[in-house]
């Protein structure tokens, strides 16, 4: 695709003029770089159209066009005088072609949404990340985007040297090579980005390199150029280009390359931007400052979890994981000290994984509580370098606040006050009692339930995902009142799981005992509150404004789709049935809860540990027994 504007001078030539003064030199290439860029920008698209015109009407539009922007100074490049100038041509022309092209590529992928019913636009960091069953598809059709583009921008938007017969072969024939070469410069560089977050790519420079959009497009300029310069050929007559044309394409698309990547990763960091002063205007300073402060201020009291364990003399058969951190952070603003988890981060696809689904989550939280005021919150992560961790060294991390207390652990205390421990270990339906017996505990329990089941989260009641706002380790709460409960481990939310379920960690247990208290309940039995919430978000779910704004948020057109389907279903249906396993580990009381689950339970825990091994975003896992 010739994306660079066509001059008076031909390929890469060398030039024996050697300008006197290295000023002057700069300064005349700045301007043709200037005036390369408002042709690309401005006089290019317009004289390709106009002469479109022309060739329909017979009239002289483009020749007046020519007329009016000459006027003006603007007109095709000329030939280059030094090297200087060739490069300033080159990428004034690549920079200045962004905005009509953007603006096609634009009014295209709308079209695409309805084409392809929306499933087709994948961000791209989602994309990176995508399973290979879901990698190709989505590939295929942001290429056939990427060709449609370049296509029309080449045969409508560029003039042509030909008349007659011959202008409408050769606008086509333009378009043919201009839509291979961008279809071309789009599969690289998106595969180059997926292979720069495979966990296969150790060296974290090449994981870098790979990853972002600038230098993945500039190494996709091999293939494009390529591909331009074959076509080029071919348009010839020719079988196969020349090493200096094929060489000279290779360079000019390095020049597209880089400005198409670097308009789209400021366009990420005007997204980013932009939820940042939307998140500043629902919360004054709070939310900014604390990720700035993440970033950079200093963190105390660092300690492990066992540490951590026995200063709060907390119980050592639960919240222990060897990888957790915690720490304090003093807010300079308010002169008050926030908690903060802290979690290695590897940048393996795992880990990439988590800090992209915890800024997902956290802004469709955004976009439901703007919608509906319900409030479902998750929090969000930040990465930091060079943080010194006990027994780890310095390392890279991922810091979030410490939203409070795990649900699991506060059920185990309710309940061992309730009704007692015998050897520390809770008597079987201690838990199923509690909840049964306790209308705010069944809310909170319920909400925490709902909350991971309509995102497609099967790790639901493992509870290690939702903590209580209102309550902190090693203090006490009363089992009474409204909880606020907090979403810390989004990994795995937003599946494509097409029906709400208690997830594979459910057969025994804490999860078990939750599950036999809620199974088969409708939501409204529970709480009407809780019932006009999902009902308010399942509104969200299922709105064509508010669909456009999940897909902003980052969520795929099958991800809302599931997602609403989900909600149908807890809406009018309630919490699902518990499928469950006889497990002969179990003690003869477990036993005997679990006498009335079926075997289903194990055809759906082998298809979801599949799914959960196989995925590294979302790959569709269809359920049995339906």
């Amino acid at each position: 695709m010739p994306l660079l504007s066509k001059s008076t001078h031909s390929g890469l030539e060398s030039t024996s003029t050697v300008p006197s003064n290295t000023s002057g030199e700069v300064w005349h290439s700045t301007l043709d770089f200037a005036r390369s860029a408002a042709y690309s920008a401005v006089a290019e698209p317009l004289l390709g159209l106009s002469q479109i015109s022309d060739q329909v009407s017979g009239g002289k539009l483009m020749e007046k066009a020519q007329s009016g922007f000459a006027a003006v100074g603007i007109r095709a490049p000329e030939k280059a005088t030094s090297s200087l100038d060739e490069h300033a041509q080159m990428l004034g022309s690549a920079v200045g072609m962004l905005v009509p092209y953007l603006l096609l590529h634009n009014a295209v992928r709308a079209g695409g949404m309805k084409v392809f019913a929306e499933k087709s636009l994948m961000p791209r960091s989602a994309l990176m990340l995508s399973s290979a069953g879901e990698f190709a598809p989505a590939l295929a059709k942001e290429s056939a985007l990427a060709f449609t583009t370049g296509f029309l921008y080449d045969s409508t938007l560029r003039p042509s040297t030909k008349s007659g017969g011959s202008f409408i072969e050769d606008r086509i024939s333009s378009g043919v090579a201009g839509g291979l070469t961008m279809a071309t410069l789009t599969a690289s560089s998106l595969a180059l980005n997926r292979i720069g977050a495979s966990s296969a790519i150790k060296p974290q420079w090449v994981k870098s390199m790979l990853s972002s959009p600038i230098s993945a497009s500039v190494m996709s300029a091999i293939p494009a150029g390529l591909m331009h310069a074959e076509t080029a050929a071919v348009r010839k007559g020719e079988y196969i280009p020349s090493a200096s044309d094929a060489g000279a394409s290779i360079y000019q698309m390095a020049f597209v390359g880089a400005a198409l990547g670097s308009a789209h990763k400021l366009g990420l960091q005007y997204e980013s931007q932009l939820q940042k002063s939307k998140s500043t205007a629902l919360e004054p300073t709070a939310k900014l400052s604390m990720v700035e402060q993440f970033k950079s201020a200093e963190l105390s009291q660092i300690e492990n979890m066992q540490q951590r364990t026995e200063r709060l003399n907390l119980p050592k058969d639960f919240e222990q994981s060897k990888d957790l951190f915690f720490a304090e952070i003093k807010n300079s603003d308010t002169n008050t000290i926030t908690d903060v988890v802290i979690r290695p981060y590897n940048g393996d696809a795992s880990a990439v994984l988590r800090m992209q689904r915890a800024q997902i989550s956290d802004n469709v939280n955004r976009t439901v509580r703007e919608a509906t005021g319900v409030d479902m919150p998750s929090l969000p992560l930040v990465l930091r370098e060079k943080v010194n961790l006990p027994g780890s060294g310095e390392s890279t991390v991922m810091i979030q606040k410490n939203g409070g207390k795990q649900l699991g652990t506060q059920l185990r205390e309710w309940a061992t006050e309730a009704y007692g421990a015998e050897n520390s270990e809770l008597p079987t339906g201690s838990i199923t009692k509690l909840i049964n017996n306790n209308s705010s505990v069944r809310e909170l329990t319920a909400r925490a339930a709902v909350d991971n089941m309509f995102k497609g989260n099967v790790d639901t009641v493992e509870f290690s995902q939702q903590t209580i706002a209102d309550a902190k380790a090693g203090s006490k709460v009363l089992p009474q009142g409204k909880f606020s409960l907090i979403a810390i481990d989004n990994k795995n939310d937003f599946t494509l799981l097409d029906k709400p379920s208690w997830g594979f960690g459910s057969q025994f247990g804490l999860s078990l005992e939750v599950a036999k208290a809620l199974e088969g309940k409708k939501l409204g039995e529970i709480s009407p509150r809780l019932q006009a919430d999902v009902e308010a978000m399942l509104q969200v779910f299922s709105s064509s404004e508010s669909r456009t704004k999940l897909m902003r948020d980052g969520l795929t057109a099958q991800e809302i789709d599931a997602a609403r389907d989900r909600l149908q279903i807890l809406a009018r249906e309630g919490l699902p049935k518990h499928l469950g396993e006889m497990n002969f580990y179990a003690d003869e009381a477990q036993q005997q809860i679990t006498a009335s689950l079926n075997s289903n339970y194990d055809l759906e825990a082998d298809i979801i540990r599949h799914y959960l091994k196989e995925r590294a975003l979302n790959q569709p896992a269809h359920r049995v027994g339906k």
